[in-house]
């Protein structure tokens, strides 16, 4: 793939949170299916790597987004639980 490429060549950081989740499904399907060689199975698992830290990387800004609109006026942050590691199945 190669400087975060996906198949159009966009680059991943300009691709949305569910763009590049499906990018990273589409990576474990094909190795899922065991009908890779290994030389392509080692190009789509640093593809399905890329694309997982751009999908936790999105989330880590949406929750500094959410962080920053729950402050109260007097600039003391509610706290919120996010379980980043826990996406409840799929993962």
């Amino acid at each position: 793939m190669g400087e975060g490429k996906g198949k159009k060549g966009q680059a991943a950081s300009t691709v949305s949170f569910e763009d590049a989740m499906k990018q990273l499904e589409d990576a474990v399907r094909k190795l899922e299916e065991g009908a890779l060689d290994l030389e392509d199975s080692l190009q789509v698992f640093e593809e399905g790597i890329q694309w997982s830290r751009q999908c936790h990387h999105r989330l880590a800004e949406a929750e500094r987004k959410v962080e920053m609109l729950l402050r109260t006026d007097k600039e003391e942050l509610t706290q919120v639980a996010f379980d980043l590691d826990d996406e409840g199945g799929e993962g």
